[in-house]
């Protein structure tokens, strides 16, 4: 019986490192996305406002509350 609780206990705790690795890699995982997310925005943003300062010979330019200048 005393093997039995304590590969019952082993395998909790196995699991339970399973668990917290795949919580951290879920995390992590979504972190990343949204960083990259961001980076996206901020390059397309950067994109769109040297499209409309060339097009319209413009000096300023404010897009998404950052200005971009010619």
């Amino acid at each position: 019986m005393k093997q039995v609780k304590g590969f019952l206990l082993i395998e909790a705790a196995i699991s339970l490192i399973i668990l917290l690795f795949c919580l951290n890699l879920f995390v992590f995982c979504l972190i990343e996305t949204r960083k990259i997310e961001a980076n996206s925005q901020i390059r397309s943003d950067r994109a769109y406002a040297d499209y409309v300062l060339r097009k319209y010979h413009l000096n300023k330019i404010k897009v998404h509350g950052i200005e971009y200048e010619n």
